[in-house]
């Protein structure tokens, strides 16, 4: 299991690998250090299947974060 940033969007992944498998968990933090974020938000999860799982998932991200700030 680990966290990293995802290049170009405000998102962090968590990673978890479950017996072959990889699920994928998108993040949002209140600061640009992760280890100095006082809030994590749990965007939504997904199976990583290829690189397409991550567009749609960073898109329905997006706009769960749009929906959270309305």
């Amino acid at each position: 299991m680990f966290v990293k940033k995802l290049k170009e969007t405000k998102f962090y992944e968590l990673r978890l690998k479950v017996n072959n498998e990889y699920r994928i968990v998108l993040l949002t933090v209140d600061h640009q250090n992760f280890s100095e974020s006082n809030h994590i938000i749990c965007l939504n999860g997904f199976m990583k299947k290829s690189t397409k799982d991550y567009k749609k998932a960073l898109r329905k991200a997006e706009q769960i974060v749009k929906n959270l700030n309305q």
